[in-house]
């Protein structure tokens, strides 16, 4: 028997008939068509279109499998909850549209060719304790959905993504686990004013490619809080947006760095996170302006623990920057950033360094114990401002200007117990010292 001739307006005995049916053994098969609260007693072969506001679909553990092609089940009806759906091999596992107050809750879909849950043009609807695995372009996918809670759920080996918000904005993503996907683990994409907290992004993309969080195209307003970003290609990136805020974030053991803001990214903070054994950069910043790092703590990167290149305007300020494999703060060809109240210790090189950078202050920090010098002004940076500052026990230099140099200002900063020397000036009198405290200069 047919189970499609089922449409949108039958009545309860043709679900019930639908149900029943096996045309083949063990499994009912077709276009199913829900318009009541249904339990399914069987598997189903074919989609499952939900036609009525305020039921629910209870798969009870059975499998909803087709052929590579349409959705598995799909609603554009409100107030409709699918649950306990086993849904493989569609384009779409489940699909919720244009509707509102849904819940899709305790389902596993996978091996589907584009997304296992997507919502699109949904509002005020909650996605929670779902599995998806071994899906394409995402695990759980929402465009264009707004007020939306994906919570609890786990989402792992996908060929892309983990979880992907794009135009989506006010939604809440908390509590997940976004594991071992191809390239990213949670994404937002021209996403506004969502909360994203204690989720867990690990081992995400390879080899310096994909990232934990990807933040990217314009996204504005959201707050990353209480996250792990742990062993992935790259952390936590925000690309292309701006007034977002990452607070009390861990990004540890990434190949190529734990945070970044990069390609024009502005008005963006970043506080309070920990930064640790990242294999390149513990924070990348790249051509990006006006965005404040503060109180976080960046420990053993493998190379720098802080890189500003052609980065513009940003704060850095009452981080602690140690045990980096060469130097602590890095700024290239960078201009009018602000360096205050930074704890820059035990790193390979250099505390911090500046190169063909210009008009930057760097102020009350402390550089000891670096394995070279503790404040370097370098090749051809002018009208910098370096005060207040501390360079003790630094196995090189405390404070040092190159000989290409000039028109930068050190005032009232303090060096000493130094191995070379505590302050050099290498310029020829092109640079200003005023009021410093050293225990041994050289051409000052």
């Amino acid at each position: 028997m047919s189970s499609r001739t089922c449409l949108t307006s039958v009545s309860v005995a043709c679900v019930a008939l639908v149900l029943s049916a096996t045309p083949t053994a063990g499994a009912t098969s077709g276009q199913l068509v829900v318009t009541e609260d249904t339990r399914l007693r069987q598997d189903h072969v074919g989609n499952i279109v939900i036609a009525a506001d305020d039921v629910s679909l209870d798969c009870a553990g059975h499998e909803v499998t087709g052929s590579g092609s349409g959705f598995g089940i799909y609603t554009e009806r409100s107030g409709v909850t699918i649950t306990g759906c086993r849904v493989s091999r569609f384009v779409l596992g489940i699909l919720v549209v244009r509707s509102s107050n849904n819940v899709v809750s305790d389902n596993t879909a996978f091996e589907n060719t584009d997304q296992g849950i997507a919502l699109n043009s949904t509002r005020d609807s909650d996605v929670t304790h779902n599995t998806v695995r071994e899906n394409v372009t995402a695990g759980i996918g929402l465009a264009f959905s707004d007020h939306i809670t994906v919570s609890h759920n786990v989402a792992v080996d996908n060929v892309r993504a983990g979880i992907d918000l794009y135009f989506s904005d006010d939604d809440v993503v908390e509590d997940n686990l976004a594991a071992d996907n191809g390239e990213l683990g949670i994404v937002l994409h021209a996403a506004e004013g969502n909360r994203i907290a204690d989720n867990e992004a690990t081992r995400n993309g390879t080899e310096g490619s994909g990232s934990g969080f990807w933040v990217v195209n314009g996204s504005r307003g959201n707050v990353l809080v209480h996250n792990v970003a742990n062993g992935n290609g790259r952390g936590m990136s925000v690309l292309s947006s701006s007034f977002n805020r990452l607070h009390r974030n861990t990004a540890n053991g990434n190949t190529l760095f734990g945070l970044a803001v990069e390609d024009g990214s502005s008005h963006n903070v970043l506080s309070d996170n920990v930064v640790n054994n990242n294999g390149e950069f513990g924070l990348w910043v790249f051509s990006a302006a006006s965005n404040t790092f503060r109180d976080n703590v960046v420990t053993n990167s493998g190379r720098l623990g802080v890189a500003l290149n052609r980065a513009d305007g940003n704060v850095l300020s009452d981080n602690a920057v140690l045990a980096s494999g060469d130097t602590g703060v890095h700024l290239l060809s960078s201009s009018a950033n602000k360096i205050a109240g930074n704890v820059l210790s035990d790193n390979g090189g250099d505390g911090l360094d500046l190169l063909r950078s210009s008009s930057n202050v760097v102020e009350d920090n402390r550089a000891s114990n670096n394995a070279k010098s503790g404040f370097v002004v370098n090749d051809e940076s002018a009208r910098n401002t370096l005060r207040r500052n501390v360079a003790h026990l630094n196995r090189w230099i405390g404070f040092a200007a190159q000989e290409t140099t000039s028109l930068n200002t050190f005032a009232e900063n303090e060096g000493c117990r130094n191995r070379i020397v505590d302050a050099v000036d290498y310029s020829s009198g092109a640079n200003t010292w005023l009021a410093n405290v050293f225990c041994t200069t050289s051409g000052i």
